[in-house]
């Protein structure tokens, strides 16, 4: 039975892929490809369709674009191609999850056809990663895949049912993440049943500290109570994570009284505009900040105190 025309179930996977006409394609590699730069821009719509389809992950792939011949393509995959009238990439990703929502997709996969290194394997550990998200946070959470010089989107994970406005183009990845601060985060706790808030109200993890390092995050904030810091202090993981923060120029949020952590971490005297005080500074102050990924001007601090610890063992 043909996936394209049949209602899929509930819980089916889709990917949706945007590929600009192929006239217009690859414009900046013009000066280095000449007149192959369209063959290669159809190379690699190709090569995209087959790493899904070798995948064996998605009831469907729909395939957003004016050309005919990468609609001949989508075809010959298998893919549903739907013609953007030379839409902007923004419209024309709308106008794929769209079409998926009406084919019964719980989840969709969007992405561009030019991701070379892509091969089956690792998108099934980039979608394995977002079910297990999702299954912890529920189906309003958004995975956003970062590119290379991290300023970009590679790929966004979503149910195509809930709002989400793409933002590709220069910086999407701070714009995406703007846009959706709620549903990107998540909450680390010294145990598996999560914390406790002040007024008794059970709040669960998602990750067990030892198990989540601060490496896999883009900012950290320390939620603590009074009390409850200098039992963050005791754990060699929570001084960890919050060291490798430091290390790492992340942006760091506290609230409460963070200082005895901090003191056994080695941060105190440390602390610089990368730390943030969230009793004085407002969340969304704080997520702006955040879209400069880094605290860059730590980095030359962090190199000269490893290049003095070498100097003196």
């Amino acid at each position: 039975m043909d996936p394209m025309t049949q209602q899929p179930n509930v819980r089916s996977l889709w990917a949706v892929v945007p590929i600009k006409r192929l006239a217009a394609a690859k414009q900046r590699l013009a000066p280095l490809l000449g007149g192959a730069r369209e063959e290669f821009a159809l190379l690699l719509a190709r090569r995209t369709l087959e790493v899904l389809r070798e995948s064996d992950l998605f009831q469907g792939i729909i395939v957003v674009s004016p050309d005919p011949r990468v609609a001949a393509e989508a075809a010959a995959f298998g893919a549903l191609a739907i013609d953007d009238a030379d839409a902007t990439l923004n419209a024309a990703c709308l106008l794929g999850l769209a079409a998926a929502t009406a084919r019964g997709a719980a989840v969709c996969v969007l992405m561009p056809s030019d991701l070379a290194a892509l091969t089956p394997e690792s998108l099934a550990d980039i979608v394995e990663c977002y079910r297990a998200l999702r299954d912890r946070r529920g189906r309003e959470v958004l995975g956003l895949l970062r590119c290379k010089d991290g300023t970009g989107t590679n790929m966004v994970l979503l149910d195509p049912g809930c709002q989400f406005e793409p933002a590709f183009g220069a910086d999407s990845f701070a714009r995406h993440m703007e846009a959706s601060p709620a549903r990107a985060h998540e909450l680390i706790a010294p145990a598996v049943g999560g914390v406790q808030t002040s007024d008794g109200r059970p709040v669960p993890a998602d990750q067990k500290i030892d198990g989540a390092p601060s490496v896999l995050y883009d900012a950290v904030v320390v939620l603590s109570a009074k009390q409850g810091t200098p039992l963050l202090a005791a754990l060699p993981a929570a001084r960890d994570f919050v060291a490798d923060a430091y290390a790492h120029c992340k942006f760091i949020g506290y609230t409460g009284d963070a200082t005895p952590l901090f003191d056994a971490a080695g941060l105190t005297p440390l602390m610089d505009d990368g730390f943030a005080d969230l009793d004085r500074l407002s969340a969304a102050d704080f997520m702006s900040r955040c879209a400069e990924l880094r605290f860059w001007p730590r980095q030359v601090g962090v190199a000269e105190k490893v290049a003095g610890a070498r100097a003196n063992p």
